[in-house]
Protein backbone atom coordinates (compact mmCIF):
# COMPACT_ATOMS: atom_id res chain seq x y z
CA UNK A 1 0.00 0.00 0.00
CA UNK A 2 2.27 3.01 -1.43
CA UNK A 3 -0.47 5.77 -1.64
CA UNK A 4 -1.30 7.47 1.33
CA UNK A 5 -5.20 6.92 2.14
CA UNK A 6 -6.24 10.13 2.69
CA UNK A 7 -9.03 10.93 5.98
CA UNK A 8 -10.52 13.61 7.21
CA UNK A 9 -11.14 14.08 10.77
CA UNK A 10 -13.13 17.21 12.32
CA UNK A 11 -13.14 18.78 15.63
CA UNK A 12 -9.17 18.69 16.26
CA UNK A 13 -8.95 21.03 18.93
CA UNK A 14 -6.55 19.90 21.78
CA UNK A 15 -9.11 18.89 24.50
CA UNK A 16 -11.56 16.82 21.94
CA UNK A 17 -11.55 13.21 20.81
CA UNK A 18 -10.97 14.20 17.02
CA UNK A 19 -7.67 15.17 18.55
CA UNK A 20 -6.73 11.66 20.59
CA UNK A 21 -7.84 9.77 16.56
CA UNK A 22 -5.36 11.63 14.75
CA UNK A 23 -2.92 10.44 17.35
CA UNK A 24 -4.31 6.85 16.73
CA UNK A 25 -4.22 7.16 12.93
CA UNK A 26 0.01 8.36 13.57
CA UNK A 27 0.57 5.64 15.16
CA UNK A 28 -0.83 2.80 12.86
CA UNK A 29 1.15 1.31 10.46
CA UNK A 30 -1.06 2.24 7.48
CA UNK A 31 0.07 5.47 5.73
CA UNK A 32 -2.54 8.19 6.28
CA UNK A 33 -2.99 11.51 4.85
CA UNK A 34 -4.45 12.89 7.56
CA UNK A 35 -7.10 16.38 6.91
CA UNK A 36 -7.95 18.34 9.60
CA UNK A 37 -10.83 20.87 9.97
CA UNK A 38 -12.06 23.09 12.72
CA UNK A 39 -14.58 26.07 13.01
CA UNK A 40 -11.09 27.86 14.98
CA UNK A 41 -7.90 29.35 13.25
CA UNK A 42 -6.06 28.40 17.03
CA UNK A 43 -7.29 24.45 17.28
CA UNK A 44 -3.70 22.80 18.46
CA UNK A 45 -4.78 19.37 15.70
CA UNK A 46 -5.28 21.67 12.79
CA UNK A 47 -1.50 21.85 13.19
CA UNK A 48 -0.29 18.40 13.53
CA UNK A 49 -1.96 17.41 10.39
CA UNK A 50 -1.28 17.04 6.99
CA UNK A 51 -3.38 19.69 5.37
CA UNK A 52 -6.00 21.63 7.28
CA UNK A 53 -9.14 23.73 6.76
CA UNK A 54 -11.46 26.36 8.44
CA UNK A 55 -15.14 25.03 8.28
CA UNK A 56 -18.36 26.88 9.68
CA UNK A 57 -20.13 25.60 12.88
CA UNK A 58 -22.02 22.61 12.60
CA UNK A 59 -25.32 24.48 13.25
CA UNK A 60 -24.58 26.58 10.11
CA UNK A 61 -26.74 25.86 7.15
CA UNK A 62 -23.34 25.63 5.29
CA UNK A 63 -21.80 22.70 7.20
CA UNK A 64 -22.45 19.66 5.58
CA UNK A 65 -21.64 21.51 2.08
CA UNK A 66 -18.33 22.78 3.05
CA UNK A 67 -17.41 18.99 4.44
CA UNK A 68 -17.74 17.58 1.51
CA UNK A 69 -16.08 19.90 -0.55
CA UNK A 70 -13.28 19.49 1.53
CA UNK A 71 -13.67 15.71 0.76
CA UNK A 72 -13.43 16.14 -3.05
CA UNK A 73 -10.68 18.13 -2.72
CA UNK A 74 -8.56 15.48 -0.54
CA UNK A 75 -10.20 12.64 -2.69
CA UNK A 76 -10.95 10.92 0.53
CA UNK A 77 -13.29 7.98 1.43
CA UNK A 78 -13.10 8.12 5.18
CA UNK A 79 -14.58 11.04 7.20
CA UNK A 80 -13.97 10.68 11.13
CA UNK A 81 -16.39 13.23 13.43
CA UNK A 82 -14.26 14.63 15.99
CA UNK A 83 -17.02 16.39 18.31
CA UNK A 84 -20.61 15.84 19.32
CA UNK A 85 -22.28 18.44 17.31
CA UNK A 86 -20.49 17.35 14.01
CA UNK A 87 -21.39 13.64 15.09
CA UNK A 88 -24.93 14.34 15.10
CA UNK A 89 -25.13 16.67 12.11
CA UNK A 90 -23.59 13.51 9.99
CA UNK A 91 -25.45 11.00 11.34
CA UNK A 92 -28.77 12.82 10.61
CA UNK A 93 -27.53 13.76 6.93
CA UNK A 94 -25.77 10.57 6.70
CA UNK A 95 -27.05 9.68 3.24
CA UNK A 96 -25.43 12.74 1.47
CA UNK A 97 -22.47 11.61 2.48
CA UNK A 98 -22.74 8.02 1.34
CA UNK A 99 -23.66 9.50 -2.14
CA UNK A 100 -20.48 11.31 -2.47
CA UNK A 101 -19.11 7.38 -1.81
CA UNK A 102 -17.96 8.45 1.55
CA UNK A 103 -17.78 6.36 4.58
CA UNK A 104 -18.36 8.39 8.15
CA UNK A 105 -17.13 6.12 10.54
CA UNK A 106 -19.54 6.88 13.06
CA UNK A 107 -22.60 4.50 15.17
CA UNK A 108 -25.78 3.98 13.16
CA UNK A 109 -28.02 7.21 13.89
CA UNK A 110 -29.69 5.06 16.02
CA UNK A 111 -27.58 4.17 18.22
CA UNK A 112 -26.10 7.88 18.48
CA UNK A 113 -29.73 9.54 19.25
CA UNK A 114 -30.38 6.96 22.46
CA UNK A 115 -27.29 7.65 23.89
CA UNK A 116 -26.84 11.35 23.77
CA UNK A 117 -30.15 11.89 25.46
CA UNK A 118 -29.21 9.84 29.00
CA UNK A 119 -32.33 9.85 30.05
CA UNK A 120 -33.82 7.86 27.00
CA UNK A 121 -30.97 5.71 27.40
CA UNK A 122 -31.20 4.97 30.95
CA UNK A 123 -35.04 4.27 30.37
CA UNK A 124 -33.68 1.75 27.56
CA UNK A 125 -31.04 -0.14 29.31
CA UNK A 126 -32.93 -0.22 32.14
CA UNK A 127 -36.11 -2.18 30.38
CA UNK A 128 -33.39 -4.31 29.04
CA UNK A 129 -32.34 -5.69 32.57
CA UNK A 130 -28.60 -3.75 31.95
CA UNK A 131 -27.45 -2.70 35.89
CA UNK A 132 -27.13 1.10 36.05
CA UNK A 133 -27.69 3.88 38.58
CA UNK A 134 -31.07 5.04 40.11
CA UNK A 135 -32.17 8.05 37.83
CA UNK A 136 -34.61 10.24 37.13
CA UNK A 137 -35.06 13.55 35.05
CA UNK A 138 -35.38 16.86 36.84
CA UNK A 139 -38.96 18.38 34.84
CA UNK A 140 -39.76 20.19 38.13
CA UNK A 141 -38.99 20.73 42.13
CA UNK A 142 -41.81 18.52 42.50
CA UNK A 143 -39.33 15.65 41.30
CA UNK A 144 -36.74 16.11 43.42
CA UNK A 145 -39.17 14.48 46.48
CA UNK A 146 -38.89 11.43 45.22
CA UNK A 147 -34.57 11.30 45.43
CA UNK A 148 -33.70 9.70 48.49
CA UNK A 149 -30.70 7.87 47.77
CA UNK A 150 -28.09 10.31 48.08
CA UNK A 151 -25.46 11.42 46.98
CA UNK A 152 -26.45 12.36 43.61
CA UNK A 153 -24.90 12.98 40.06
CA UNK A 154 -26.41 15.60 38.62
CA UNK A 155 -25.70 16.57 34.93
CA UNK A 156 -27.05 17.70 31.35
CA UNK A 157 -29.46 14.40 29.96
CA UNK A 158 -28.57 15.74 26.44
CA UNK A 159 -25.13 15.09 24.75
CA UNK A 160 -22.17 13.52 26.42
CA UNK A 161 -18.22 13.47 26.56
CA UNK A 162 -17.16 16.42 29.17
CA UNK A 163 -17.78 16.58 32.78
CA UNK A 164 -17.77 20.27 32.78
CA UNK A 165 -21.20 20.68 34.13
CA UNK A 166 -21.33 17.93 36.19
CA UNK A 167 -22.11 18.13 39.68
CA UNK A 168 -22.45 15.63 43.19
CA UNK A 169 -25.06 16.70 45.61
CA UNK A 170 -25.35 15.38 48.91
CA UNK A 171 -28.50 17.24 50.18
CA UNK A 172 -31.45 18.41 48.69
CA UNK A 173 -30.77 21.81 48.77
CA UNK A 174 -27.65 20.97 46.86
CA UNK A 175 -29.53 18.98 44.37
CA UNK A 176 -32.28 22.08 44.08
CA UNK A 177 -29.28 24.48 43.65
CA UNK A 178 -27.48 22.50 40.91
CA UNK A 179 -30.83 21.43 38.98
CA UNK A 180 -31.94 25.04 38.82
CA UNK A 181 -28.19 26.12 37.51
CA UNK A 182 -28.68 23.57 34.95
CA UNK A 183 -32.16 24.64 33.93
CA UNK A 184 -31.15 28.31 33.69
CA UNK A 185 -28.68 27.72 31.02
CA UNK A 186 -31.03 26.33 29.11
CA UNK A 187 -29.70 22.23 30.07
CA UNK A 188 -32.23 19.51 30.82
CA UNK A 189 -30.69 18.20 34.15
CA UNK A 190 -30.52 14.21 34.65
CA UNK A 191 -30.34 13.09 38.31
CA UNK A 192 -28.43 10.02 39.04
CA UNK A 193 -27.31 7.62 42.29
CA UNK A 194 -23.61 7.67 43.27
CA UNK A 195 -22.55 4.48 43.20
CA UNK A 196 -19.48 2.39 43.54
CA UNK A 197 -16.00 3.43 44.25
CA UNK A 198 -13.73 5.95 42.45
CA UNK A 199 -11.12 2.82 42.62
CA UNK A 200 -13.23 0.69 40.30
CA UNK A 201 -14.19 3.03 37.72
CA UNK A 202 -13.60 1.79 34.14
CA UNK A 203 -13.81 3.00 30.26
CA UNK A 204 -14.29 0.52 27.72
CA UNK A 205 -14.30 0.75 23.92
CA UNK A 206 -16.24 -1.84 21.91
CA UNK A 207 -15.31 -2.37 17.79
CA UNK A 208 -18.46 -3.64 16.62
CA UNK A 209 -19.82 -4.19 12.65
CA UNK A 210 -22.88 -5.27 10.88
CA UNK A 211 -25.07 -8.03 12.73
CA UNK A 212 -23.68 -7.65 16.23
CA UNK A 213 -20.38 -8.69 15.50
CA UNK A 214 -17.53 -7.58 18.08
CA UNK A 215 -14.28 -7.33 16.22
CA UNK A 216 -12.67 -6.53 19.85
CA UNK A 217 -12.99 -4.52 23.16
CA UNK A 218 -10.61 -3.12 25.50
CA UNK A 219 -10.58 -1.81 29.46
CA UNK A 220 -9.10 0.69 31.00
CA UNK A 221 -9.60 0.97 35.01
CA UNK A 222 -9.32 4.66 35.44
CA UNK A 223 -7.11 6.27 37.87
CA UNK A 224 -9.50 9.62 38.99
CA UNK A 225 -7.25 10.96 41.85
CA UNK A 226 -4.66 12.88 39.55
CA UNK A 227 -4.77 16.48 39.10
CA UNK A 228 -5.95 15.92 35.39
CA UNK A 229 -8.02 13.28 35.85
CA UNK A 230 -10.36 14.16 38.71
CA UNK A 231 -13.31 16.78 38.71
CA UNK A 232 -14.56 16.88 42.08
CA UNK A 233 -13.58 15.10 45.32
CA UNK A 234 -15.13 15.89 48.60
CA UNK A 235 -15.95 13.88 51.70
CA UNK A 236 -19.50 12.79 52.37
CA UNK A 237 -21.01 13.10 55.78
CA UNK A 238 -19.68 9.33 56.81
CA UNK A 239 -15.96 10.85 55.38
CA UNK A 240 -16.31 8.43 52.65
CA UNK A 241 -14.28 10.38 49.77
CA UNK A 242 -16.36 10.82 46.23
CA UNK A 243 -14.53 11.59 43.12
CA UNK A 244 -15.96 12.07 39.62
CA UNK A 245 -13.59 12.23 37.01
CA UNK A 246 -12.84 15.27 34.45
CA UNK A 247 -13.12 12.96 32.14
CA UNK A 248 -9.11 12.84 30.85
CA UNK A 249 -8.23 8.95 31.30
CA UNK A 250 -5.19 7.56 32.25
CA UNK A 251 -4.94 4.35 34.29
CA UNK A 252 -3.88 0.56 34.22
CA UNK A 253 -4.75 -1.41 30.98
CA UNK A 254 -5.19 -5.36 31.24
CA UNK A 255 -7.97 -8.05 30.11
CA UNK A 256 -10.26 -6.84 32.89
CA UNK A 257 -12.32 -10.12 31.37
CA UNK A 258 -15.96 -9.37 33.41
CA UNK A 259 -16.13 -5.49 32.43
CA UNK A 260 -15.22 -6.01 28.62
CA UNK A 261 -17.81 -9.03 28.21
CA UNK A 262 -20.54 -6.79 30.03
CA UNK A 263 -19.59 -4.20 27.80
CA UNK A 264 -20.17 -6.39 24.58
CA UNK A 265 -23.04 -7.37 26.01
CA UNK A 266 -24.82 -3.95 26.55
CA UNK A 267 -23.12 -2.89 23.08
CA UNK A 268 -24.87 -5.32 21.44
CA UNK A 269 -28.27 -4.98 23.34
CA UNK A 270 -27.86 -1.23 21.88
CA UNK A 271 -27.30 -3.01 18.46
CA UNK A 272 -23.94 -0.64 18.15
CA UNK A 273 -22.09 -0.78 14.61
CA UNK A 274 -19.25 1.45 14.99
CA UNK A 275 -17.49 2.91 17.67
CA UNK A 276 -18.81 2.66 21.59
CA UNK A 277 -17.37 3.62 24.94
CA UNK A 278 -18.98 2.44 28.12
CA UNK A 279 -18.53 3.70 31.63
CA UNK A 280 -19.05 2.54 34.53
CA UNK A 281 -17.92 1.23 37.80
CA UNK A 282 -17.94 -2.61 38.87
CA UNK A 283 -19.82 -3.57 42.25
CA UNK A 284 -18.97 -6.94 43.16
CA UNK A 285 -19.14 -8.96 39.90
CA UNK A 286 -21.92 -6.18 38.27
CA UNK A 287 -20.33 -3.54 35.95
CA UNK A 288 -22.95 -0.70 36.51
CA UNK A 289 -23.21 1.67 33.45
CA UNK A 290 -23.84 5.41 33.53
CA UNK A 291 -22.50 7.15 30.62
CA UNK A 292 -22.20 5.33 26.89
CA UNK A 293 -20.66 7.53 24.30
CA UNK A 294 -21.78 6.45 20.58
CA UNK A 295 -18.37 7.12 19.33
CA UNK A 296 -14.49 7.19 19.75
CA UNK A 297 -13.56 8.47 22.94
CA UNK A 298 -10.97 10.39 24.37
CA UNK A 299 -8.91 7.11 25.18
CA UNK A 300 -8.32 5.99 21.40
CA UNK A 301 -5.28 7.20 21.63
CA UNK A 302 -4.15 5.46 24.28
CA UNK A 303 -5.61 1.95 22.87
CA UNK A 304 -3.78 2.82 20.14
CA UNK A 305 -0.54 3.10 21.93
CA UNK A 306 -1.39 -0.27 23.90
CA UNK A 307 -1.56 -1.54 20.20
CA UNK A 308 -5.59 -1.79 19.43
CA UNK A 309 -5.53 1.49 17.25
CA UNK A 310 -9.53 1.46 16.38
CA UNK A 311 -9.83 4.08 13.63
CA UNK A 312 -6.93 1.72 11.77
CA UNK A 313 -9.25 -1.38 12.50
CA UNK A 314 -12.51 0.42 11.32
CA UNK A 315 -11.26 1.72 7.91
CA UNK A 316 -9.03 -1.25 7.14
CA UNK A 317 -12.47 -3.23 7.09
CA UNK A 318 -14.62 -0.94 5.45
CA UNK A 319 -11.86 -0.14 2.63
CA UNK A 320 -10.50 -3.69 2.53
CA UNK A 321 -12.72 -5.90 3.97
CA UNK A 322 -9.79 -7.14 6.82
CA UNK A 323 -10.65 -8.04 10.38
CA UNK A 324 -7.84 -8.37 13.42
CA UNK A 325 -7.66 -12.37 13.39
CA UNK A 326 -7.56 -11.40 17.26
CA UNK A 327 -8.04 -8.88 19.88
CA UNK A 328 -4.63 -8.15 21.29
CA UNK A 329 -2.74 -5.54 23.18
CA UNK A 330 -0.43 -4.53 25.66
CA UNK A 331 -1.01 -4.43 29.30
CA UNK A 332 0.40 -1.59 31.87
CA UNK A 333 -0.20 2.10 32.42
CA UNK A 334 -1.06 4.54 30.55
CA UNK A 335 -0.10 8.43 31.88
CA UNK A 336 -0.92 11.41 30.49
CA UNK A 337 0.02 14.94 30.88
CA UNK A 338 0.25 18.26 29.07
CA UNK A 339 2.16 19.12 25.91
CA UNK A 340 2.98 22.86 24.55
CA UNK A 341 3.21 24.02 20.57
CA UNK A 342 4.77 27.24 19.19
CA UNK A 343 2.40 28.32 16.29
CA UNK A 344 3.76 31.57 14.29
CA UNK A 345 1.44 34.79 13.90
CA UNK A 346 1.56 34.84 10.68
CA UNK A 347 0.64 31.01 9.97
CA UNK A 348 -2.26 31.33 12.61
CA UNK A 349 -3.10 34.64 10.05
CA UNK A 350 -3.22 32.82 7.39
CA UNK A 351 -5.51 30.06 8.18
CA UNK A 352 -7.65 33.05 9.50
CA UNK A 353 -7.82 35.30 6.70
CA UNK A 354 -9.29 31.64 4.95
CA UNK A 355 -5.93 30.55 2.52
CA UNK A 356 -7.10 26.99 3.23
CA UNK A 357 -10.69 27.94 4.21
CA UNK A 358 -13.71 26.45 2.03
Amino acid sequence: MNKKISVVVTGVGGGGYGRQVMKALRLANTRYKIVATDMSPISYGLYEADKHYLIPSAKSQDYIDSLIRICRLEKAKILIPGSEPELLVIAHNINQFKQEGLIPLINSTEVTDICMDKHKLFNFLSRKGVPCPKYKAFLSNSDLLDIDYYPVVVKPSKGSGGSNMVFLAQDPEELKFFSSYLRKYGYEPLIQEYVGSYEEEYTTGILSIEKGEVLGSFALRRNIMSGLSRRIMLRDKKDNLLVISSGISQGVVEGFDKVRKQAEHIANILGSQGPLNIQGRMMGDQLYTFEINPRFSGTTSIRAMMGWNEPDILIKYYLFGEKPSQCTYRYGYALRDLSEKYIPLDLIAKSSEGAEKT
